[in-house]
């Protein structure tokens, strides 16, 4: 295990730069969405559209496809599969906060 701790450290550190610029997008969304609601005296139901949004058929697929690199860590690996599946998924979460932060 001691071979796989920058692997693992490298994976971490992406993982939580990611959910951490996520949860700055969210707070973001929430704010303007409460002010725009205050602005436009309820004249559009944000919350009605949000909701048509998030159940969308497609849309779980679709930010489940963003991470599929992850899927094998869940799962028992061997130790000589472990790098390069630690390595594949840091390497997504890295592309995606990259193509995310551009």
């Amino acid at each position: 295990m001691d071979n796989h701790k920058e692997r693992i450290r490298r994976l971490v550190s992406a993982a939580s730069k990611l959910i951490i610029l996520y949860e700055k997008e969210l707070t973001a969304y929430h704010l303007a969405i409460r002010a725009a609601k205050r602005l436009e005296s309820n004249k559009f139901d944000f919350d009605a559209a949000l909701r048509k949004v998030f159940s969308a058929p497609g849309l779980e697929a679709e930010a489940e496809a963003e991470y599929a690199e992850l899927e094998p860590l869940l799962h028992p690996i061997s130790d000589t599969e472990l790098p390069a599946a630690l390595d594949r998924a840091a390497s997504a979460l890295e592309r995606r906060l990259t193509t995310y932060t551009k």
